[in-house]
């Protein structure tokens, strides 16, 4: 290790002298700021992962006909399904007034490049949030009315395909903030339940045009059973926490004791 040493000349009536170190503990020709900004990146770089920065390319749903897509969530007793939020355990009045809980939900949509869990590659993710008073969407051209207008696809994945047609599998879920869990959905259509791709709905790429449609108008998504040991390990997957709001003590004197008088 090397010692820099100096000579620090002090006037005879001087009292003393300030010192003045550099925060990375080196001396080079860097101001403070140019310290402070070179340590607080090193710091980023150790505390969290690098960014990953990826090109997309956004694809607009382009069909002739709208495309229907249901959540029929089971009621409590799990013996039926519905397309209602009131079996997902919501309130009439939490659903008109969009409560809090209501507002803090919302729909997961995974989208994979195969609905095979052993090789699949997950492409990227979308989020429905505006969530209504019925568990009904609607896929369409209008982007200013329709959240599900849109897909943004990373670059990579369609450089890796030859063909003009492209297969994406989507996995649905939802986070239901009143109980905090989430709930999954299988595909109606392929209701066998050894079937790998029960899970996904297929949907097509037009990496030419820029498009996306489904090979059908109508999509019938059923919720698992949350019994089921899947869901539980989906579950399992995250924490949840009471965000609640903080209570402050009465008073404007602060005693001794550790608590708060009033004092006029």
């Amino acid at each position: 290790m090397s010692i820099i040493q100096q000579k620090i000349y002090l006037n005879k009536n001087a009292s003393g002298a300030t010192l003045s170190f550099p925060l990375s503990g080196g001396i080079d020709f860097s101001g403070y700021q140019q310290e402070i900004d070179n340590i607080t990146e090193e710091t980023k770089e150790e505390l969290i992962n690098p960014i990953e920065d990826y090109e997309i390319r956004r694809f607009r749903y382009a069909r002739s006909v709208v495309t229907t897509l249901s959540f029929r969530f089971l009621n409590s007793s799990n013996t039926s399904r519905s397309v209602s939020f009131t079996n997902a355990g919501f309130t009439s009045a939490e659903l008109s007034e969009s409560a809090d809980v209501v507002r803090n939900s919302f729909f997961i949509a995974d989208f994979y490049d195969t609905f095979s869990a052993n090789t699949q590659t997950r492409l990227f993710t979308t989020y429905l949030t505006q969530i209504g008073n019925s568990p009904t969407y609607e896929f369409d051209d209008d982007e200013l009315a329709n959240q599900l207008c849109y897909w943004n696809v990373p670059k990579w994945f369609l450089d890796e395909q030859p063909d003009n047609l492209v297969y994406v599998y989507i996995k649905f879920s939802f986070y239901n903030a009143k109980d905090g869990k989430l709930q999954l959905f299988y595909n109606q259509a392929i209701n066998d339940i050894n079937n790998p791709e029960n899970l996904y709905f297929q949907a097509y790429l037009y990496p030419e045009l820029k498009t996306f449609r489904f090979p059908n108008t109508s999509l019938n998504a059923y919720e698992v059973n949350p019994n089921y040991a899947y869901v539980q390990r989906n579950n399992d997957t995250f924490q949840n926490f009471e965000n609640k709001k903080q209570t402050y003590p009465t008073g404007n004197v602060f005693e001794d004791d550790g608590t708060y008088d009033t004092v006029n």
